[in-house]
């Protein structure tokens, strides 16, 4: 087990992690990369440009009622505290319990605030657990205070559990899964964290070198977490590039069958920011595959879900064995976005420098299935509420409501059936997406999601009702 403590005394900023570089931060409404230095300007065509509209609906929504909620998954219960687990109830007894773990054991942190300045807690003991005593993240705070050495978590080995915690205050990233040695992460699950206020990503997830990859992480789950930026840490993100605003929910590389389910993440956006707003509240791409995005709400963010990222630059990383043949390679491939709230009604994101670019991107994804999503924005967003973009792209868009466009760009091809606009007049009300039985597109979408559930875990009819909600 390594642990890291480490003084950056004159140090303006951390360096890069092995295994990671800072990438520019991609796209914007028109702009598409063609160098991570420098970018080509791609006009979008006038006739699919959002109409600028605002929607009749209460913009002073704090939060979501709990009703609202997405269910808790199964999944996310471990079982109950070992017999073997090590207790800690400081940062001391904390970085010693890591250092000296073994294989499949377990650290259970007492309630408290743990500060961990100039601290990163290196994990890579195969199967290690550790966990809240209480399985209430909001009991147990490990804090970095902004003056951590990167990312406060650096997750390396297969099978590790991070559980019930909650995780603040990173001058880069919160928690970092990437490998170190010469073999494949596998199956890490990050559940019930509260995951606050980073100054970059919240998570993130890497190979073992960005530009010439060997070795990923795979079957990583994330579920039932919070993962937020608040106004108190947003004048702490990091800049880069010249003033680019480099933060965002979940930012994954070249992975293959990640799991996002039953997940909060809220408030990712600047002021202002060169070049491109910032990073997606779930973005995987740079040939990544096989992803599901399920059941989660994402919340007054710049740009909502992303798969891939521009025409090809960002595809370097990994080859599938059936690519698209317009992809090739494919930036994201196969994978699917199904049951997700994406909801924008902060005026102070609308105004930002960057706005609200879109709710669902594709971009040189390969064959993606974007099933019964809610798409609901009180203003017009900069590009759309869907979109798909780029001749590698072929997707499956059918049962979602969106408050305005579904839009090709740059030659995108998709399917689109049982879509429909909404207003909000159709739920329950501005904060609960559950539809009213006089909605008009009930039983209108289409059957090939006959028998799967919706966000409530209700089985859809063989007529389903578009959205993320079953009537």
């Amino acid at each position: 087990m390594k642990l890291a403590l480490v003084a950056l005394i004159g140090c303006s900023e951390p360096a890069d992690p092995p295994g990671e570089t800072q990438e520019t931060n991609e796209t914007s409404v028109d702009t598409v990369e063609t160098d991570v230095e420098e970018t080509e300007e791609t006009e979008a065509p006038e006739d699919t440009d959002p109409e600028e509209t605002d929607l009749p609906v209460d913009t002073d929504i704090e939060e979501i009622p709990e009703d609202t909620d997405p269910p808790s998954s199964a999944s996310c219960e471990l079982p109950p505290i070992t017999n073997n687990a090590v207790w800690v109830h400081d940062s001391t007894g904390l970085l010693n319990a890591i250092e000296n773990a073994t294989p499949f054991s377990e650290i259970v942190l007492e309630s408290g605030t743990y500060d961990l300045p100039y601290a990163l807690l290196w994990l890579d003991t195969e199967g290690l657990v550790i966990r809240g005593e209480t399985g209430d993240p909001n009991d147990v705070i490990l804090d970095g205070q902004y003056t951590d050495s990167g990312q406060m978590i650096w997750i390396s080995a297969s099978d590790v559990v991070l559980a019930d915690l909650t995780v603040q205050h990173a001058s880069n990233h919160l928690v970092h899964v990437a490998p170190w040695t010469a073999t494949d992460v596998l199956g890490v699950r990050l559940l019930n964290l509260r995951l606050l206020d980073p100054g970059q990503q919240a998570i993130k997830i890497n190979t073992d070198n960005i530009s010439f990859p060997t070795y990923y992480v795979d079957g990583a789950e994330i579920g039932c977490s919070t993962l937020e930026l608040t106004d108190a840490g947003r004048p702490y993100v990091t800049y880069i590039n010249g003033g680019e605003c480099y933060t965002g929910g979940i930012d994954a590389h070249a992975t293959d069958e990640l799991w996002v389910h039953d997940t909060t993440i809220e408030g990712f956006w600047c002021p202002t920011g060169a070049n491109y707003p910032s990073e997606h509240a779930i973005h995987v791409w740079n040939g990544a595959g096989n992803t599901r995005i399920e059941n989660n709400r994402l919340i007054n963010n710049a740009r909502g879900i992303g798969f891939g990222l521009g025409d090809g630059l960002y595809a370097i990383s990994r080859t599938w064995p059936d690519t698209c043949p317009s992809a090739n390679p494919p930036a994201h491939y196969h994978g699917q976005i199904v049951n997700n709230l994406i909801l924008v009604n902060e005026p102070d994101l609308f105004v930002s420098e960057w706005g609200f670019d879109t709710g669902i991107g594709l971009e040189q994804a390969c064959e993606p299935k974007v099933y019964h999503n809610v798409v609901f924005s009180t203003q017009a967003p900069e590009s759309s509420s869907i979109e798909y973009r780029f001749s590698g792209t072929n997707a499956e868009i059918v049962n979602n409501l969106t408050t305005h466009n579904i839009r090709e760009r740059n030659n995108g091809v998709a399917e689109l059936v049982g879509n429909f606009t909404v207003d909000g007049s159709e739920f329950v009300s501005a904060s609960d997406f559950h539809l009213l039985p006089n909605a008009f597109f009930l039983d209108q979408g289409d059957s090939r999601t006959a028998g799967s559930t919706d966000i409530d875990g209700e089985t859809r009819g063989n007529a389903p009702d578009p959205g993320i909600d079953e009537r």
